[in-house]
This record gives C-alpha cells, structure tokens and sequence, in this order.
C-alpha cells in the first residue's frame, strides 16, 4: 500500500503509486488511482499530509544500493538496467521532463519502503567511498580505485582526505607541469618523475606531499605521507628529504643515528620500509656506546631546523632529567634568534628552494654527510648558491672540496687542491685526478 511508503513530494508519491501497479490520472487538482478495480480519490493536500521522511532508513537503503548499483550500467543502457534492479525490489522511475544523469530519476526500494532522488544517491556513495561500480567496491581516505571502464574511458577513482571522491580519465598525452599545487618542479625532479620515481614537495603549509606518475591514466598524481607511512621523525632523528625520498621508493637510507632507551646510548641503523609497507625496520644495526643522549639531542635541534609543526624532543620524555627547562629555553632563544635573523634584508633577497637552503646550512654547519647526500641525489647548485658558497668564510681547502662534491667546475681549484692534497695528505701520484680529490675531501670531511 502507498501510504506505507516514505517520500517527501507529490512527484515521489506519483512514482510510488506508479511502482505499485496504481494507474493515476491527475484531475482538477486530484489525483484519481485505480488497481484491481478499486478506484480512490486523493487531493494534493492529502498527498502532502501522508508525506514522510526516515533519514536512518534512506540511509540504509543507499548503503544497500551502494553494494550493488553500477552507474556505468545506468549510463549506457537506462532501461536495460532498470530492469534488472527490480529483481533485487529495487524501482527506478526516470522522468523524461527532466534532464539525463543522476537528477532524472527517482528510486524506489520496496524492501524498506522509502525513495530518494538519484541524486541522493550519488551524494551519498560519493561520501562513503562508493564507486557504484556493481560490486561494492569501496574507497578509503587517500586510496585510489582500480582502473575502470567509465563509459568506455579508463578511469581511476581518488579519495582524498575530506571524503570526496574524484575521478582521474586517462590522458592521450603526458604533460608534468611546470608548477604543481603552487610549486616549481626543478628539471631534476621531472626526470626523476618520468624514471617512475617518486618525489618529494612542500605544501604551502610545509606538509610532505608526494608525486609519481600514473601510468595506467598517464597522469602525474599526488599522495601523502600517510598514504605511503613515511614518518617525519623515528625517536630522536628527524627524516631528511632525502631519506624519506629513498624509503618512498622502497629504497634503503645511509646509517643514521638512533637512540636505543635499554642501553640508553645511542646506534647507527639502515631504516628501509617494512614489507607490507606499513612500517619503518632497522637493518644493520651496530651500537655506539660513545654516543649519549645529550648529543643525540643536540643533534636532533639542528636537524629539525624549527620546522612548524616538528617539536624539539624532550629529555624527560625519553630519560627522567631535571635539565628538560633548560633544554626547552634554549630552544627558544634559537628559534627567536633564527626568527630575528629571518628578517636580515640579505636574506630576503635570496630565492632560493628548501634544498638550497639545507645545502648552505650543511656548508656552514659542516655537515658534510648531507653535502654529499644532496649531491648525489643529482642535485645542481643555481648561479645564487654558487655565489653565497663563495662568499662563506671557510677554509679554502674545504671550501674547493664542497665545489667539486657539488660539481661545480674550477680547473684551476683543482690543480690547487690536489697540489695541497698531495702535500697534506698523500694523494696517490696515479689515478684519476677527479678521484684523488674527491678522496682527499672525504678523508678531510671524515665522511
């Protein structure tokens, strides 16, 4: 009977009736129904007054239709479709007055006796994470859907963190933009790209965001470091570009410095993503019981660099010490004084990326082991940055070692500093004279 059905309009009730086997005929303001023989009368404002809506129920009928309802069935073939929904006591009523798609047409579900507009549908597949796909496939936050047929268009389904879901149609052509969410890709990282690697960018709000190309859609898409569980910090060291660049891509890191609270000292490990992707593993661990916990958090401020969001560890969260305030102090006046130092007009004037400016800060800092990481990552310095390594108060031996790290050519540097090298440090009068630097610049840097 009609008047069991939840609908919200006298269009819906129309349809109901119509679902039903109740022929209707609208006369002078009334509807007149008839089945089997029986006929009733019924105004607009008897309509209206039998009107109800159970938002609980709707929801649980889509969430039914949800599992089964292919939209690109719907699409190629209406009424073929329609047909076929009615064995599951499903009734689509498409209303020619309207225009195709998802707004022209009503669903009945005479299982749980309630209708909704297409549209409805759609909607709350989309928040869901329903591709209506005919098998219920469902998305979460940050996954994307196979490749599928969308009326005869390969297409992937992505849904991001607000719930959405957006489809991706493959492209007849690859193009990688020069910019990218309001970032310059470097020459660097678009052959990094077509290699089938994936790179690493900053979000305006300095959240890690990765790019790869899809080569099921021919598309550059974007994922987040919780896509792809790559931590910002594991205990006491923060993750470099780099490192998290190696582990995206299922690569291993150099060693790096870790604290083991059993023996409260410090360790050097290879970290490389677990199997299932899902987690960090330590792999050729050795201990170093001359490391302790105050240097391992002195090292831990310079390598996070203040970034926002990054706190400073706190000893007392990893060794009950009374210096924890003093230790938070210092973090403070650092971070005002690098504020302070922000603001320098010369360091206005510089245009340089965060690279750029982790390679200057390596340089000065002499950490060297990040020179070399950056270098090796194929990294080309710009004219901006071989000039303010020029200008860097350093020794001259050193200065000409970071040059030829970076590749940065001086034939006559060269000639000096194998000169120097074979005097200080007995370079091998054999070889390549390239390797000879390069090896006295490491003995120097103790790298």
């Amino acid at each position: 009977m009609y008047k069991d059905y939840h609908f919200k309009n006298i269009g819906q009730f129309s349809a109901v009736a119509g679902s039903l086997g109740y022929n209707s005929q609208y006369c002078n303001g009334h509807f007149k129904l008839s089945k089997d023989g029986e006929e009733s009368k019924l105004s607009f404002d008897q309509i209206r007054g039998l009107a109800k809506v159970d938002d609980k129920l709707a929801d649980i009928s889509m969430e039914r239709l949800s599992l089964l309802f292919d939209r690109n069935a719907a699409s190629s073939d209406f009424d073929k479709y329609r047909e076929e929904l009615k064995g599951v006591n499903i009734t689509v009523h498409k209303w020619d007055s309207l225009k195709e798609g998802k707004d022209g047409f009503t669903i009945i579900d005479h299982e749980h006796k309630v209708c909704y507009t297409g549209k409805e549908l759609y909607d709350y597949a989309n928040k869901n994470g329903f591709l209506l796909d005919g098998s219920g496939s469902k998305l979460e936050p940050g996954e994307y859907s196979q490749l599928m047929d969308v009326n005869g268009t390969p297409t992937k389904f992505y849904r991001g963190k607000n719930g959405k879901i957006s489809a991706i149609q493959k492209r007849e052509e690859l193009i990688i933009p020069d910019t990218l969410l309001g970032k310059t890709l470097l020459k660097q990282q678009k052959e990094a790209l077509l290699k089938g690697e994936l790179i690493l960018i900053k979000s305006n709000k300095g959240n890690d965001i990765y790019l790869q190309i899809d080569k099921e859609v021919n598309a550059v898409i974007v994922k987040g470091a919780k896509e792809i569980n790559i931590p910002q910090q594991i205990g006491l060291h923060y993750l470099t570009d780099i490192e998290k660049t190696l582990l995206a891509n299922g690569k291993q890191t150099p060693p790096v410095l870790l604290y083991d609270d059993m023996t409260k000292t410090g360790f050097t490990a290879e970290l490389a993503l677990t199997p299932d992707k899902k987690g960090i593993e330590f792999r050729n661990a050795k201990l170093r019981p001359e490391v302790h916990l105050d240097k391992l958090i002195s090292r831990s401020k310079l390598q996070s660099g203040f970034s926002p969001g990054i706190e400073i560890p706190d000893k007392k969260k990893v060794e009950n010490s009374p210096t924890t305030p003093e230790i938070l102090q210092e973090k403070k006046e650092v971070k005002a004084d690098l504020q302070q130092k922000a603001m320098e007009p010369a360091l206005e004037k510089r245009e340089m990326s965060m690279l750029e400016e982790r390679l200057i800060k390596a340089i000065k800092t002499e950490d060297y082991k990040t020179v070399n990481e950056i270098a090796q990552s194929g990294y080309k310095p710009s004219e901006a940055v071989r000039k303010e390594i020029g200008e860097l108060e350093m020794p001259d031996l050193k200065k000409e070692g970071v040059k030829r790290l970076l590749g940065i050519e001086d034939p006559q540097a060269v000639k000096a500093t194998v000169k120097m090298e074979k005097e200080q440090q007995k370079v091998p009068e054999k070889g390549n004279v390239k390797d000879a630097v390069l090896k006295g610049v490491n003995q120097l840097f103790q790298m």
